[in-house]
């Protein structure tokens, strides 16, 4: 009696989703420019000044904005007075939390260098290292100082509660500043309100891919999952959307647009032009993988046995991200 062997290989999708298929580019969300300013009141007009001490702390506080990290490279403040006892004073980046229903300085995440030069007033900027933060997320500009206040420098607030135009529009400063005289509290709300004046500058920290390997078997359809596309960000963000860019051969990438579970004329990913894939499309299991027919070999052999075997190995460009 005849024999027909089959013995079918898993065809491997290599690079970002890729190995039978296609090259995959991530969508990433804007990288701003270095230097560029997060946020700023430090330009509106003036108001009184404060004075820190070792009775008084005073505390700024400023909410980050929604498409990512942060990477924070400066700090201006607005002086009245400077100092000749730089050594005594501190700037720095605190996180915050909350007590009762009120949302406080916490403690310090960015430490940041003092300039050179701290004797006279004006706008002084304080350098950090290794400064991320996290997106829609509170944080402090804390301003202290070792000695009493005779000798403390003196910083400029404004009773504007608006942002210089020039930056991002979904950061913020809060209206009020914060002091510790005992404990962490707002300035009195019976006051006019008062902000000091800073400045936050530096970069948005770009999201990061990597390659990935998956396995699709013959005879089988793969459905993709936002899961395929290894994806981080300081936020935790998913990514919105996946850009293919080619497609190689060896089977079929296709969008089920009709969502009949049936590959039709028309779905099939171009091999010619860049496809656009949003992260809803592919959590709805549009996007997929038909690998494509095993090509059968046969001979015959005095036993009169027929062998087949699946030769079908096609593999895809390792994929780059942006």
């Amino acid at each position: 009696m005849s024999q027909v062997r089959f013995s079918p290989r898993a065809l491997l999708l290599a690079g970002a989703l890729a190995a039978t298929c296609a090259l995959l580019l991530f969508s990433a969300p804007p990288t701003h420019a270095i230097g560029e300013a997060f946020v700023s009141n430090i330009d509106k007009s003036d108001s009184t000044v404060l004075t820190p001490s070792d009775s008084t702390q005073y505390a700024q506080a400023f909410t980050t904005g929604s498409t990512g990290g942060y990477d924070v490279e400066t700090v201006e403040v607005r002086f009245n007075r400077g100092t000749n006892r730089a050594a005594s004073t501190t700037v720095a980046i605190w996180s915050s939390t909350v007590i009762g229903t009120s949302t406080v300085p916490n403690a310090s995440v960015c430490a940041l260098t003092n300039p050179n030069n701290l004797d006279r007033g004006g706008t002084k900027t304080f350098t950090a290292t290794s400064c991320t933060l996290s997106s829609s997320t509170t944080y402090f500009v804390h301003l202290a100082f070792s000695g009493t206040s005779s000798d403390a420098y003196r910083v400029r607030t404004t009773t504007s509660d608006d942002e210089d135009s020039l930056g991002f529009p979904d950061w913020s400063i809060a209206d009020r500043f914060h002091l510790n005289d005992g404990n962490w509290r707002q300035q009195d709300s019976n006051d006019s309100s008062r902000a000091i004046r800073i400045r936050l500058r530096g970069a948005n920290v770009a999201p990061t891919s990597a390659d990935n390997t998956l396995q699709a078997d013959l005879g089988y359809t793969y459905e993709f999952h936002r899961d395929d596309f290894p994806f981080s960000d300081h936020s935790v963000v998913e990514p919105e959307e996946v850009t293919i860019s080619s497609v190689a051969g060896g089977g079929v990438l296709w969008l089920d647009a009709n969502d009949n579970d049936i590959f039709d004329a028309g779905e099939a990913v171009s091999t010619t032009t860049s496809t656009d894939v949003t992260g809803d499309e592919i959590d709805d299991a549009k996007l997929r993988y038909t690998p494509a027919a095993p090509v059968l070999a046969l001979s015959t052999s005095r036993s009169a046995t027929a062998t087949s075997t699946a030769r079908s190995t096609p593999r895809l460009s390792t994929c780059s991200h942006v």
